[in-house]
């Protein structure tokens, strides 16, 4: 799913082909209101307008993801769509409806002993007339991260439990019609798995920021961050 949002749905599995397994999803999810560009002071900003609630426009977004998995890897595409504004307010027409459109792509592939992911996604929003230029209309990002296994298990009696190793790069840019308004990461990651569906990472970034008048702002630090899947 592109934006975590709460929601209903069904899924289901098929075949791409005699060797290959297809899996689908599709969702109906809580949506977004107008914290897109409202409650977000660097500009546009998605994820600041992901909960839809009885306050807001009250409308859902429609959410659909395919992926074929040949061999040992995976390839998907997934795409988001749903209303942002309020149309109407105490029974009067205030707008027309505008809508935010978000397309991903996924991979997983193994290969010299490494995991490879890579995903890309892009983002087509609806702006008011007298706030382009503002407010960014197109959005797009792009990863890839390649991860690999140094012990596992940790200790002989101690099963599920792995090591590894991981570099990240990644890329978004907030705004397409700047020249700023991005960032620009690497990382470095140690991950330590105690059980196959939880993680616990140390790891390193380097960041180059760039604001919405191409002003450059370097940035470094550590992190350590868990999480548990389900």
């Amino acid at each position: 799913m592109p934006n975590a949002q709460l929601g209903v749905g069904v899924g289901g599995a098929g075949s791409w082909s005699r060797t290959t397994p297809l899996r689908y999803e599709v969702d109906i999810v809580t949506g977004f209101d107008d914290g897109v560009i409202m409650d977000a002071s660097g500009g546009t900003r998605i994820p600041a307008g992901r909960n839809n609630y009885a306050d807001q426009n009250g409308l859902p977004a429609a959410v659909a993801r395919f992926a074929i998995q040949p061999g040992r890897g995976e390839v998907g595409v997934a795409i988001q769509s749903g209303p942002y504004n309020r149309t109407h307010v105490a029974g009067a027409e205030v707008d027309g409806t505008r809508f935010v459109h978000v397309l991903a792509a996924d991979g997983i592939a193994h290969a010299m002993g490494l995991e490879l992911a890579t995903e890309a996604a892009a983002a087509l929003i609806d702006i008011p007339p007298g706030l382009e230029g503002l407010y960014a209309e197109r959005q797009w990002g792009a990863s890839l991260e390649a991860t690999r296994t140094l012990r596992a298990p940790l200790f002989h009696a101690w099963r599920g439990t792995s090591l590894s190793g991981g570099f990240r790069a990644e890329t978004v840019d907030f705004d397409a019609e700047l020249p700023g308004d991005s960032r620009t990461r690497v990382a470095a990651s140690l991950n330590i798995r105690p059980q196959p569906t939880s993680i616990l990472r140390f790891g390193w970034y380097y960041e180059w920021k760039r604001d919405r008048f191409d002003n450059l702002t370097p940035l470094a630090g550590l992190t350590l961050t868990a999480a548990s899947y389900f």
